[in-house]
């Protein structure tokens, strides 16, 4: 049992029901300043290298609900520990005495701390961006939104929404369809999608966004999570809508107008579009049409002063 407890890394002393030093490990002296003699001398006449923690109200708590007791601590020389009480029952299940270990987190802690860090300064570049970016766990609810995506929407506090379902419910039900149909596809696949549809904020005013919906894999290369990037895309559709409005527009005025009309490329004389007049009046089929230029259209000139001419026009 001594060679046992000499070779492990993990600082462990065994207490007696009164609180007494029954046995230790060496890795221990590196907290409590235990020396071979301090058996049996009660834990509180040691000075530790703990930072506010009392070893005996801890011991007696656990003696008093043989409840296990799990606390991170930190040491004067700045190290963490995982701190663990446990009742110790001997073979005929009597409690007699307390379990008492230290497991040095020093490394894992500046690890946590690196991490959560690098978190921080990645949210503060994703509330900076006007980019709206959600992060969405498998059961499809939302763990994270940038600043961008809230004022957007006009959510004032956006945790209240952690951990709920996304798409949000205040979504047009069509869009909704849409976005969970990119989760539910990126779950089963693992590949990216993207799409776009229009949201609604919490006013009701809509708008439209382009998403990316990205598998984010943990250390084994599973699915953790579904990263969704949104660019809003409002303006372009109001411009898609305005020419397409004018286009219609010039398209009626053009095969309605009352004179001959036709469009030629610039460049190469070919022609583009002509109206129903001009069909007309030459009397070439629309297939006719198609295989012509200008310049086989237009008499008294040749081919190159055809073309100086549309040159000087444009």
């Amino acid at each position: 049992m001594k060679n046992l407890l000499d070779s492990t890394d993990i600082a462990t002393t065994f207490l007696d029901t009164e609180f007494c030093i029954r046995r230790f490990t060496p890795r221990i002296s590196n907290i409590i300043p235990l020396a071979a003699s301090d058996s049996g001398r009660p834990i509180k006449h040691f000075s530790t290298m703990l930072e506010d923690v009392n070893l005996t109200k801890e011991a007696s708590g656990v003696l008093d609900d043989l409840i296990i007791r799990e606390k991170e601590v930190i040491s004067n020389d700045h190290k963490t520990y995982l701190m663990r009480l446990r009742p110790y029952r001997t073979i005929s299940n009597v409690i007699d005495g307390i379990v008492l270990t230290f497991q040095d987190i020093t490394k894992r802690k500046k690890t946590e701390e690196a991490l959560l860090e690098s978190e921080r300064r990645s949210h503060t570049w994703l509330d900076a961006s006007p980019v709206c970016t959600k992060v969405v766990n498998l059961d499809f609810n939302l763990q994270y939104m940038s600043a961008s995506g809230a004022r957007a929407l006009k959510i004032d506090n956006i945790s209240e929404y952690y951990g709920k379902p996304y798409p949000f419910h205040f979504y047009p039900e069509s869009s909704r369809k849409i976005a969970s149909k990119c989760l539910q596809s990126v779950k089963a696949t693992g590949k990216i999608v993207a799409q776009e549809y229009r949201v609604c904020d919490l006013q009701g005013s809509p708008s439209w966004y382009h998403s990316t919906f990205i598998p984010v894999n943990n250390d084994e290369g599973l699915i953790d999570h579904i990263m969704v990037v949104s660019v809003e895309t409002t303006a372009r559709k109001h411009v898609e809508k305005a020419l397409r409005k004018s286009e219609h527009f010039f398209r009626m005025t053009f095969e309605h107008a009352p004179d001959a009309m036709l469009l030629i490329d610039a460049e190469t004389g070919a022609i583009e579009a002509f109206n129903a007049q001009i069909h007309e009046h030459l009397g070439y089929t629309r297939e006719e049409f198609g295989q012509l230029t200008i310049a086989d259209i237009v008499a008294g000139e040749s081919p190159d002063e055809v073309t100086q001419n549309v040159a000087k026009i444009t």
